[in-house]
């Protein structure tokens, strides 16, 4: 209530010794950025606060940024945090890439805090700033202020503004249209997700609409992917070779898993690639964990074919059952691959989707990733336990009557040739 507040003397003391004042507010799960433009004092003003329904106290609080861009490398950053005296420090940086960013001296705009709606204290903290506006902003980026944004707990210890920061907790990019018409009421109560191209009732650009198509296109081919046919793919030959020796599960394997399975991947990680620029997921392993399933799909897709079309003749690390080692490799890399899309999942739709597409717990895609994970878990398992003993029954007892059948073919050769032998001394 108090950052709600804070907010509305803000706007209220900039409408009544200025002009018209616009803005919006944007909120994840990890920090809320209202961003307001005065367009007759050319000035923007900013107050970065803790996530809609949380507080922070200033003891519990680490430091807090924004920067104008749409990645680190070259954004110049403004980072706050609060100090054990009371007071807050705001300090302008730069960085060239995902390092530490260093001081800026002379900034192309200064920021200055606004004390009368700053505050950091035992139940909460929100800090205000304000600078220039960007002269040499259009109205239409000036409505789209690309911003990235970033949080840690850990406080720097020092109010000098030089002071070193530790790597943010969680970070990330969102879009403000800070010519939209500003109404604090509702954005008290109107959610956003820290997106690059998000939109709410103020903003209705093109650039929300196509990363918001983007970002729902990466998620249904990445869903279909860990969710359905990767399961599937590698269920199917785990429980069919239990019942039968017959390869007949071979085709649906194949297709499932290294067509249509890894198409999907394919399809989920170029979109990402193409789609999502800037930030570093938000602080979130997804990013890292897609790389690591897409590399790991085309690995598995080219031992899928070495193992099931080139077969040697015998090597000393084969088993009786004619496997060598590239076929084991294979299957715990499907086994694998299975797992890290569920985690690529979770954290895709727990830690990114309520960031860049819409905020709040999306408890029903977790009920059906849950189901999915339990239910397969327990197939395989269970086809591990029983059928697996069953299908090394089954590959026995063809060997013994593989091996049988050559012996008699052979005593049967062998008693040709005697015959023969016998009928050219007569």
């Amino acid at each position: 209530m108090r950052i709600y507040l804070a907010v509305m003397v803000v706007a209220g003391w900039a409408a009544v010794t200025h002009g018209l004042i616009t803005g919006s507010q944007r909120c994840n799960k990890n920090i809320c950025v209202t961003g307001l433009h005065d367009d007759q004092a050319k000035t923007d003003t900013y107050t970065l606060a803790p996530p809609k329904g949380k507080t922070i106290p200033s003891d519990q609080f680490g430091w807090m940024s924004i920067g104008f861009g749409n990645k680190m490398a070259g954004s110049p950053m403004i980072i706050v945090w609060p100090n054990s005296d009371g007071t807050v420090t705001l300090s302008q940086r730069s960085a060239p890439g995902n390092v530490e960013p260093s001081i800026t001296s002379n900034p192309a705009r200064t920021a200055s805090l606004v004390a009368a709606s700053t505050f950091a204290n035992s139940t909460s903290t929100s800090i205000t700033f304000t600078l220039p506006s960007d002269s040499g902003a259009s109205a239409t980026s000036l409505n789209q202020t690309q911003l990235i944004w970033a949080y840690s707990k850990n406080n720097p210890g020092s109010s000098q503004n030089t002071a070193g920061i530790v790597q943010h907790d969680s970070a990330g990019t969102m879009t403000l249209p800070l010519l939209a018409t500003w109404n604090p009421q509702s954005s008290n109560s109107t959610s956003s997700s820290g997106n690059s191209g998000s939109s709410d009732s103020g903003d209705s650009g093109d650039s929300g609409s196509s990363s918001k198509t983007a970002l729902l296109a990466h998620a249904i081919c990445g869903s279909l992917a860990v969710l359905l046919f990767l399961p599937i793919g590698t269920l199917v030959p785990r429980i069919a070779r239990g019942f039968s020796l017959h390869r007949w599960w071979f085709p649906t394997h194949g297709i499932v898993n290294g067509v249509i399975g890894s198409l999907l991947v394919a399809a989920a990680f170029i979109i990402s690639k193409v789609s999502f620029d800037g930030g570093d997921g938000g602080g979130s392993s997804h990013p890292a964990l897609g790389t690591i399933l897409f590399i790991a799909i085309i690995a598995q897709v080219a031992l899928g074919i070495f193992v099931h079309w080139y077969k040697s003749s015998f090597h000393r690390f084969q088993t009786k059952s004619g496997r060598g080692p590239s076929n084991f490799i294979h299957m715990v890399l499907g086994v694998a691959i299975v797992i890290v899309g569920w985690a690529t999942a979770w954290t895709g739709i727990d830690d990114e989707w309520p960031q860049f597409y819409a905020p709040g717990n999306v408890v029903w895609y977790k009920v059906i990733l849950g189901v999915v994970i339990g239910v397969t878990g327990l197939s395989y398992l269970a086809g591990l336990a029983f059928l697996l003993p069953r299908q090394i029954r089954m590959e026995r007892q063809a060997r013994s009557q593989r091996e049988s059948q050559y012996q008699l073919d052979k005593r049967a050769q062998r008693s040709d040739e005697i015959e023969m032998a016998d009928t050219r001394s007569d």
